[in-house]
């Protein structure tokens, strides 16, 4: 009985987090929170480091807000690191500097890279459909 009611009661935080998910500005800052639950809800997920000096942050940001109102990346959740982050976020996907994106679908990591071009950036978006 009390397994029941924690599942119901998960079920019911998943449910109310999944509207926030979807409609989440892009970027969003980084937690474990969302990761975890885009992660066990299968979605397409994007680190990025990001700093408001690094170049190729601000030559990426502009083209990930463009891509992210295009299909088929409308579904792709856009989570930011940034340099406050912890350094225990930053080791745990293995990040050295800004600039940098990581897609995973779900729990896995399907591709990482430093690009700024539409093309590059939508095909890096690409392998984690």
């Amino acid at each position: 009985m009390r397994r029941l009611a924690l599942s119901r009661l998960a079920a019911l935080f998943v449910a109310m987090l999944v509207p926030q998910l979807s409609l989440a500005a892009v970027p969003a800052e980084f937690s474990e929170t969302a990761f975890a639950t885009a992660q066990a809800l299968g979605r397409t997920i994007v680190i990025e480091t990001y700093a408001y000096w690094c170049l190729p942050c601000r030559i990426q940001a502009p083209i990930l807000d463009h891509l992210h109102s295009r299909d088929p990346f409308r579904q792709v959740m856009v989570l930011r690191i940034g340099e406050k982050a912890p350094s225990a976020t930053w080791k745990r996907f293995r990040l050295h500097g800004f600039g940098n994106l990581v897609i995973f679908k779900g729990s896995r990591e399907m591709a990482r890279g430093t690009p700024t071009s539409e093309s590059a950036i939508a095909d890096l978006l690409s392998r984690g459909l």
